[in-house]
């Protein structure tokens, strides 16, 4: 039998990961039969209330893994953002370092560009044109409006990091984050 979440978030970061990752399966995935969202929102939750950045490093870890098997699924996009927006919240609290498993901030930037859905220059031309578009017809234009609210979605992200210098690529499209739905 398989404890429940909350016992397992009373306990040490590092043997919740263990257990996680005894969990997995060959690919990476979990078994569907577990609340394991639960789990990686507490985990989350845990690093977040850590006062020390080794303790919420942890935490985040375990939360990091949980959400990157669920962002696997077909429908995984929010446990992606979930997962990044918790790596930007951890870089802003405790600091952004080359190579950490959890608060390396090229970790986000990469992220971000390999996974948004259009370059730069289509996603300003959407946005304007969709801007012109008459609110009553947006229904005809529902995809377009979709990605363009994903692509918003991951900017999100990026806002985040307010003490943290963003590459001129990254600022480009944060001055297109007004403009879209």
């Amino acid at each position: 039998m398989k404890p429940e979440p909350q016992e397992l978030l009373r306990g040490a970061a590092h043997d919740v990961r263990t257990w996680v990752q005894g969990c997995c399966a060959s690919d990476g995935s979990l078994p569907a039969t577990y609340p394991w969202h639960a789990l990686a929102e507490g985990a989350a939750l845990r690093a977040r209330s850590s006062g020390a950045s080794a303790e919420a490093d942890e935490w985040a870890r375990v939360a990091l893994l949980v959400y990157g098997a669920l962002a696997r699924a077909p429908d995984g996009l929010d446990f992606e953002l979930s997962a990044m927006n918790l790596r930007a919240w951890m870089v802003e609290r405790f600091g952004a370092e080359d190579g950490h498993d959890v608060r390396d901030f090229s970790h986000i930037v990469e992220w971000f560009l390999r996974s948004t859905e259009m370059p730069l220059a289509d996603a300003r031309g959407a946005a304007r044109r969709l801007r012109e578009t008459p609110l009553e017809q947006w229904s005809s234009e529902i995809e377009l409006v979709r990605a363009l609210r994903r692509v918003k979605n991951r900017m999100n992200v990026l806002r985040w990091l307010k003490a943290t210098p963003l590459p001129p690529e990254v600022q480009r499209w944060l001055q297109l984050w007004e403009e879209l739905p």
